[in-house]
């Protein structure tokens, strides 16, 4: 499922690829039936939806790969694709679960960002380990360049990745440490990353 992505590059480097955008009519969650799911308002492109997890079965899916998915996948969603669902999350979970985990792992000083590939579960960055792959974050690094390296990375990881999985060769081992969890930067926090001597661009 995409978002309102006719502008954007993801949009424009997938015709260029001639990859299939899908766009799904606004809707709650299927079996959200309480009132109160009933009384938010339908949702475009949900993933929860009733459209994207028929369009899973009818196409025996056999992966979905969420790459900086803004909602948590139900039970429903999860069970759908014949394998099941996998989250990029740049950072070593359980640290850094949340937004913007670059400028986290940044502000706090740590010399590497560590994408994490893990199994999803109806749980915000949570589910078994599959693959970690580490970059290193240099002392003059802006965010924006780490941001982007870091997403080359991911494509590599999961490449590789995906090619461990059809050789049947896939582990996973369970999440462990000290977890921590972050919302978006404020203001507060963007000028102590300046003054740590970090920079965004």
């Amino acid at each position: 499922a995409a978002a309102k992505m006719s502008g954007s590059g993801i949009a424009r480097y997938c015709r260029e690829a001639g990859v299939e955008i899908l766009q799904f009519p606004p809707e709650r969650a299927a079996g959200a039936t309480s009132q109160k799911a009933q009384a938010r308002p339908p949702v475009e492109n949900n993933a929860n939806g009733q459209s994207f997890i028929e369009w899973i079965r009818a196409e025996k899916i056999d992966l979905v790969v969420s790459v900086s998915a803004s909602q948590i996948f139900g039970k429903r969603v999860l069970a759908a694709p014949m394998i099941g669902c996998v989250n990029l999350h740049n950072a070593p979970l359980p640290k850094y679960r949340g937004m913007l985990p670059n400028f986290r792992q940044m502000y706090h000083g740590e010399t590497e960002s560590v994408l994490t590939i893990h199994e999803m579960v109806p749980k915000l960055d949570g589910g078994d380990v599959l693959l970690q792959y580490r970059t290193a974050i240099e002392r003059d690094m802006s965010l924006e360049r780490l941001m982007t390296v870091t997403k080359e990375n991911s494509a590599t990881a999961l490449w590789s990745f995906l090619e461990v999985l059809q050789r049947g060769e896939a582990t996973a081992r369970p999440l462990s440490g000290e977890g921590s969890y972050f919302s978006w930067p404020t203001r507060k926090e963007a000028r102590e990353f300046r003054r740590r001597g970090r920079r965004v661009w």
